[in-house]
């Protein structure tokens, strides 16, 4: 008996000396939850009222103790105090949450290692409030530079919708415009949470914006829709059409209308009259269209030497100058490389001839007269080619056309001899 007693002592010690019998693992995490202090309601910029608790439990929802906590301001900036600790007896810990200065929708995180962070959701009342939206002036529209009619407003509200007074609004013109008379101003809301303020237009024509806002507010910047219409036309100016060409030539002439502000107005009637060189014009009045041009067709007149005309609209004139020159005796046109005679038409004078000259690379065509002016007979057609020249003399004043021999209609052009 005292052997056996001996050796379960022996056996005890030795396995006291190995370490059998110290403590294992401690217990692991299994969630981190809100617990207190969640969907508050404070003023930017300040603590809230009551400090964010959670608490932290292994997965048989027993709370667990000297648990390491990490705290983050996440959303709306702010801070939150401390930024780690640990948990007590009962599992819980707590931080206190001051919040950002700017932003209504706020959030904090507590995160335990190895689960999901718990999240907290706050709403920081900026200046009371917490969302701001268009009330009334929207939209509207009138000429540049105008005051608009109705004065525009916004309503400022609470998280519970209620209108919150004393909230100051920037109110930002549009450009080159007026609120209130200034370049910008504050207005504060009145007992209804409503602010308002006058427009006065800029001087472009076209969408005008002007904005209200309050940093960090639902809705901010709130943008209002106004129009702007050009003004009373004042200046004639000419787009295009100063030219020169032979007899006959055909050019389009063009002016454009604006308001002392230079904005395009259009429905002003334009008056066309030739003053030199004995062409005409067609149609000799237009309308001025959205962008504020109108045109009309001038066919240069018989002989060579100046060619003018003159348009007018609200007491204002342009005048156009062209040039009436001689057609040359020779002109080229280039056959190919595609499917193309260039360029069409070409003009010559009487008694003048075209030459054709096909292109490098080309592919086989032939040049096919198909009309000719009364009293003319059509030229000699060319061979089919895919190098070389062809010339034609043309004496009788008219318009010539051809095409090609292999591709017909596809690729055609014409002649005009003054």
């Amino acid at each position: 008996m005292r052997t056996l007693r001996r050796g379960l002592l022996w056996l005890v010690g030795a396995a006291a000396a190995c370490g059998g019998g110290g403590p294992g693992p401690g217990p692991t995490p299994s969630s981190v939850t809100a617990s207190a202090g969640e969907s508050q309601v404070g003023a930017a910029g300040a603590p809230l009222a009551t400090a964010l608790e959670v608490t932290v439990k292994d997965g048989s929802g027993t709370p667990l103790a000297n648990i390491t906590v990490h705290w983050a301001a996440a959303i709306g900036g702010g801070s939150v105090t401390p930024l780690s600790n640990e948990t007590g007896s009962d599992g819980k810990a707590t931080a206190t949450r001051t919040l950002g200065v700017d932003t209504v929708q706020q959030t904090t995180t507590a995160t335990v290692s190895g689960v999901t962070p718990a999240t907290f959701h706050h709403i920081g009342r900026i200046q009371g409030a917490t969302q701001i939206a268009l009330s009334g002036g929207s939209p509207q529209t009138d000429t540049v530079l105008a005051p608009l009619s109705t004065q525009i407003s916004v309503l400022v509200r609470d998280e519970a919708n209620a209108p919150v007074p004393g909230v100051n609004v920037t109110w930002s013109p549009p450009p080159g415009g007026k609120v209130n008379g200034t370049a910008s101003t504050t207005t504060a809301t009145n007992g209804s949470g409503i602010a308002v303020v006058s427009v006065t237009l800029g001087p472009t024509a076209g969408n005008q914006i002007p904005k209200a806002s309050v940093t960090g507010l639902i809705g901010s910047p709130v943008s209002f829709t106004a129009t702007a219409t050009a003004g009373h036309a004042v200046n004639l100016d000419p787009v295009a059409g100063n030219a020169s060409g032979p007899p006959g030539t055909i050019v389009t002439l063009s002016v454009k209308a604006t308001d002392a502000h230079g904005n395009a107005t259009a429905g002003d009637t334009v008056a066309w009259d030739t003053t030199a060189g004995g062409g005409s014009v067609n149609p000799d009045s237009s309308v001025t269209a959205v962008n504020g041009i109108a045109s009309t067709q001038h066919t240069l007149g018989p002989a060579v030497g100046l060619d003018s005309v003159i348009a007018t609209a609200f007491g204002d004139t342009v005048r156009f100058g062209l040039t009436i020159v001689s057609a040359p005796l020779v002109d080229t046109v280039t056959v190919g490389p595609g499917i193309v005679f260039a360029p069409t038409p070409v003009t010559i004078a009487g008694g003048g001839h075209v030459v054709f000259h096909w292109a490098a690379g080309s592919i086989s065509h032939g040049v096919q007269w198909l009309t000719a002016p009364g009293g003319a007979t059509l030229p000699a057609n060319s061979l089919n080619m895919t190098t070389g020249n062809y010339s034609v003399d043309l004496t009788i004043s008219g318009t010539y056309t051809y095409n090609c021999t292999i591709h017909g209609a596809a690729m055609s052009g014409s002649v005009i001899v003054q």
